[in-house]
């Protein structure tokens, strides 16, 4: 499987430190799966959220 991510790094506001990566599943019988994972930029990087920004995260984005 093949992943490619992208970060876009521009600006110092707190929306540019957040994202979701989505990871896409998609089967033969054209059924799929979908996971967002959240994300934070931290310097020249990035992490997975946790715990209650990992929360805040998500539902900005939905």
């Amino acid at each position: 499987m093949d992943r490619v991510i992208f970060l876009f790094d521009n600006l110092d506001n707190e929306l540019w430190k957040t994202s979701l990566l989505i990871d896409l599943k998609i089967e033969e019988n054209a059924t799929y799966q979908i996971e967002y994972i959240p994300i934070l930029k931290k310097k020249n990087g990035v992490i997975m959220a946790e715990g209650e920004k990992k929360r805040r995260n998500i539902t900005r984005f939905f």
